[in-house]
């Protein structure tokens, strides 16, 4: 279980918000993740595109400290923040678009791409994951996560008027908004589109920043329709494999 002062290294809203139901939903969220992990091992080697200031692979290169861990970001105050608390990932300053910064690394055996595609454009998201199929050796990996369209939060916010996405305009240090969000079946579309095979399928629940007591009180009342049907959670992980047909050198 991730300690609480793990959280406090980090100093995002999410992380440093001590509720202890957010708290345990994102420790359910990461067991989740975690177990994705586990049954891609062995993986000598790991790159987290869009990894921020390292909550996943920090906690991940703690437990795993026989892999080396990469990460790439477009901000740099993330990055330096995430070289203080975990010195031993490897951190480049660039574009999920063009990965050339890891030309080096031809043999990554796993991608992370956790709660980013849904900030992306989405004519870019394509290419995104075309990228990370690129970098990774034949047979690699691809574990991510973003939030589920078809989650009850988003069909709450159509009833009363409200759009799940938001605009290009809305940017928040630095990062814009849930520009699209996916469903499942579209998600397994655009990897197997990127050239994955999409082997795992799994829906979990976290507790978004800021959420009304309303809402949390609908999210209890749920509960056994989730149970039912867990299409209905607010958040998708996938795990893929690269079927070896791309070409691993840099463009």
């Amino acid at each position: 279980m991730i300690p609480d002062d793990y959280f406090e290294r980090f100093t995002s809203q999410k992380y440093q918000n001590r509720n202890p139901v957010q708290r345990r939903l994102i420790r359910r969220f990461v067991s989740h993740f975690h177990a994705l992990f586990v049954a891609a091992l062995p993986a000598k080697k790991v790159c987290e595109i869009g990894i921020g200031q390292g909550f996943l692979s920090g906690y991940l290169s703690e437990r795993f400290p026989e892999t080396h861990f990469l990460g790439v970001d477009l901000e740099g105050p993330d990055l330096e923040q995430l070289r203080k608390n975990f010195p031993r990932i490897e951190t480049h300053l660039a574009d999920a678009q063009e990965l050339s910064v890891l030309k080096a690394h031809t043999d990554i055996d796993l991608v992370i791409c956790a709660e980013v595609l849904e900030h992306l454009p989405p004519d870019t998201v394509p290419g995104v994951l075309a990228e990370a199929a690129r970098v990774l050796k034949p047979g690699g990996w691809m574990v991510a996560t973003t939030p589920n369209l078809a989650a009850w939060e988003n069909r709450e916010m159509l009833w009363r008027g409200h759009s799940p996405q938001q605009t290009a305009a809305l940017v928040i240090d630095g990062t814009y908004g849930h520009l699209r969000l996916y469903t499942m079946e579209e998600l397994v579309v655009l990897f197997q589109s990127a050239g994955f095979l999409v082997d795992r399928r799994v829906y979990a629940d976290q507790i978004p920043v800021g959420i009304s007591a309303i809402r949390r009180l609908l999210r209890l009342l749920l509960w056994p329709v989730r149970r039912i049907r867990p299409a209905l959670r607010d958040t998708c992980l996938v795990r893929a494999v690269r079927n070896g047909t791309q070409e691993n050198a840099p463009a």
